[in-house]
């Protein structure tokens, strides 16, 4: 490998189906760490929290 590819990688001009794969992972492991953000507020911190407003959020999240 050479030193050059470290500092400019090879960057694609068009969308790839690689690229729309990794955006998909992305967006649910981000569904999933708001979930978990959630659940440790609710259960260790005891703050109570909009549930409802909040899964809404996290719906458009992992639908868009």
């Amino acid at each position: 490998m050479q030193v050059s590819s470290l500092f400019h990688p090879h960057l694609h001009s068009h969308p790839t189906l690689e690229t729309a794969i990794w955006f998909s992972h992305l967006r649910w492991v981000a569904v999933a760490g708001q979930l978990l953000t959630m659940a440790v507020v609710e259960w260790v911190l005891h703050i109570r929290l909009p549930q409802n407003g909040m899964i809404a959020l996290m719906t458009v999240t992992a639908t868009t």
